[in-house]
């Protein structure tokens, strides 16, 4: 999560396309499935397991949101893993 949050924060502009060119790069750089990218990371930011668009509701919540709310799921989880 603070890997993605980090990436985000570089890119130069904020627009589903945007995001899902850096998603798939970024999946692709740590040798992993897309899926395995995608469901956490709709999960850590809308709350939700399914719903639109993924890369058209990230550039709707904004930059600032979607970081904000990727470093927060990584506390949670950090806290429950060692609870």
């Amino acid at each position: 999560m603070e890997a993605l949050a980090s990436l985000f924060e570089t890119l130069e502009t904020f627009t589903p396309e945007s995001l899902e060119s850096a998603i798939h790069r970024f999946a692709e750089s740590q040798a992993i499935a897309l899926g395995e990218v995608i469901h956490p990371l709709r999960v850590a930011v809308t709350g939700r397991s399914v719903g639109l668009g993924l890369f058209e509701t990230l550039a709707i919540l904004g930059r600032e949101t979607v970081c904000r709310r990727l470093r927060l799921a990584r506390q949670r989880f950090c806290q429950s893993a060692t609870q």
